[in-house]
């Protein structure tokens, strides 16, 4: 709840281009770096280990690794500080792990303040589908709502481990590039994972309209954005988040 808190401090100190906003951004990255490390590490010494008590946890401890290099990706992007590419090295080898112990597509709840549940795999959705949306020209608070947004449609998302029609990008998990677009001519691996819009337009669709309705209450995100931010943010990603996104390099 305190990171969430000086995000939001955050957020609101780049709205009003205030001059102390850069220690907010460098405690959050400090926080993140710090909470990526230590489950890493428990990460490393459970794969030492080999210890099957330890299988439990292994979904959770995963989850909350992986959420915590995102945080540090999108905190990267915002003050165009370089380095999200140096992330993807250590979601994949993260979403290893989980795969070959079968923890991948187990639900847990990252934090017991947190309603929804997810998994390793929805974690990387949300990742690979933050970079489909073209972040690193937008301005911090957009980057944020989009990050905000990939989360909240993480299950609506298309995903397979071979490529498929409306399948637009795709990752190699034994490489350290980030997700591409897929290539026409494609030798795919067992390596490879694929993503793509899948159901995320239609739901897209319904955020936008809530957001053009002035009477409607308990729009998502309301109390942060403005209704101009969401508008903007969710006709953004109806064109990176389509069965024909822009071509990326």
């Amino acid at each position: 709840p305190l990171a969430e808190d000086l995000t939001r401090l955050y957020l609101a100190a780049e709205a009003k281009r205030e001059p102390g906003r850069f220690r907010q951004w460098q405690a959050l990255a400090d926080f993140w770096a710090k909470v990526a490390d230590a489950y890493q590490l428990i990460v490393l010494q459970a794969e030492a280990s080999k210890r099957t008590d330890l299988d439990a946890h292994i979904a959770l401890v995963t989850v909350r690794a992986m959420r915590a290099i995102f945080h540090q990706m999108c905190l990267a992007l915002m003050r165009y500080a370089g380095g999200p590419e140096r992330a993807w090295p250590s979601l994949y080898s993260l979403y290893r792990f989980a795969h070959d112990r079968r923890q991948a597509a187990v639900p847990v709840r990252p934090y017991p303040a947190e309603g929804l549940s997810t998994t390793a795999r929805l974690e990387l959705v949300r990742a690979v589908m933050l970079e489909a949306a073209a972040p690193q020209s937008l301005p911090p608070r957009q980057i944020d709502l989009t990050a905000r947004i990939s989360a909240r449609l993480a299950s609506s998302f298309a995903y397979g481990e071979a490529p498929g029609p409306q399948l637009s990008y795709y990752v190699d998990l034994a490489q350290d590039r980030p997700p591409i677009t897929v290539p026409k001519e494609l030798q795919a691996s067992p390596s490879m994972r694929f993503f793509g819009a899948g159901a995320a337009p239609v739901r897209l669709k319904e955020l936008l309209e809530g957001a053009r309705s002035p009477q409607a209450a308990d729009q998502p995100y309301s109390e942060e954005f403005t209704a101009a931010e969401r508008i903007e943010t969710l006709e953004r990603l109806l064109l990176y988040w389509s069965d024909n996104p822009p071509r990326r390099q």
